[in-house]
């Protein structure tokens, strides 16, 4: 008998040590992931990281939820257009804006009133939008256009023409330049935001949805949905560099440039895949709600926020 409580001392033992290496290893696999309900079919998320405040586009509801990160609790919600799919914040002003895929409009939010002061026009099927100083660039995934936005007098200014179904856009935070995700296309417009006109195309993998960029590496992150990969993009020589593979029909990614980490929603995987951006390889998977959509994360505080579309809510884990 007492040989047989040893062993069973030793087996536990062993157990909890192994726990402990792996938790060291990869802390996310010791952490607790915080569910906070918002509006119905939650899609694209933004972040204020001066305010902590994370703007979450219902598209079922037709609302925003502005969500407190100090506290993982809705402030308040807003009343938007018809089918809203993406927000963008202008980090340090008191202005967020959302994409209205059926109205083809974009409403710009005042984040010191939460309400809507203006709706504009766009062209039709607006999906993504990305901030670049005093303008924002709108994608219509049906006129394969951009629309831009003139942030200070909040008026559509221009059109510029992409790829077949652009979707996704981002900005690179230190070069003039956007990168647009064109789905149709399988491609990746690459966008001079000084001059609005395109630079180069590159061919990326399957229905690009999502896209992300770590300016100090100069690297882009593109998610294909139907390749079930992220191509990795040098933006100083506009070439993929190299492909990840990630979890099924990946959606919105971003990217943590202090931690050298990117995130990716893996839609019907129901999962997000953490990669190390050093080494380009997964290094985790982790569990989320029903359908997630969009991804930001805190550089601040390292926290990454899912929006979950079939469940209605965001998932808030430690990066």
């Amino acid at each position: 008998m007492h040989s047989y409580i040893k062993r069973f001392v030793h087996l536990v033992a062993t157990l909890l040590s192994l726990v402990a290496t792996l938790a060291s290893v990869n802390p996310l696999l010791a952490a607790s992931t915080t569910i906070v309900p918002v509006g119905a079919g939650p899609s694209g998320i933004s972040l204020n990281t001066f305010t902590g405040l994370a703007y979450v586009a219902n598209s079922s509801a037709n609302t925003v939820s502005v969500l407190d990160t100090a506290t993982n609790t809705v402030a308040s919600t807003i009343i938007v257009g018809g089918d809203p799919l993406s927000t963008a914040v202008k980090q340090g002003a008191s202005w967020a804006y959302v994409v209205n895929h059926t109205a083809n409009t974009v409403a710009v939010l005042s984040t010191s009133h939460n309400n809507v002061v203006v709706t504009l026009p766009v062209g039709r099927g607006p999906t993504g939008i990305a901030v670049a100083g005093a303008q924002a660039y709108i994608t219509n995934s049906t006129d394969n256009t951009l629309s831009v936005l003139d942030t200070i007098s909040k008026s559509i200014v221009g059109t510029i023409p992409v790829g077949n179904g652009p979707t996704a856009i981002v900005v690179n935070p230190n070069a003039p330049q956007a990168y647009i995700a064109n789905s149709n296309a399988n491609t990746v417009s690459v966008l001079n935001t000084t001059t609005n006109t395109i630079i180069t195309t590159v061919a990326v993998g399957r229905n690009p949805a999502g896209i992300a960029v770590n300016g100090k590496t100069l690297h882009a992150y593109i998610t294909n949905t139907n390749s079930n990969n992220v191509s990795v993009l040098d933006t100083g020589a506009d070439v993929v560099v190299a492909t990840i593979p990630v979890g099924t029909a990946p959606s919105g990614i971003a990217v943590n440039a202090r931690t050298k980490r990117a995130y990716v929603a893996n839609s019907t995987a129901n999962t997000l895949s953490v990669i190390d951006t050093n080494a380009n390889t997964v290094i985790a998977t982790i569990p989320v709600g029903s359908g997630p959509t969009g991804v930001t994360v805190n550089p601040k505080t390292n926290l990454v926020y899912v929006t979950n579309k079939n469940d209605g809510t965001v998932s808030v884990i430690p990066g």
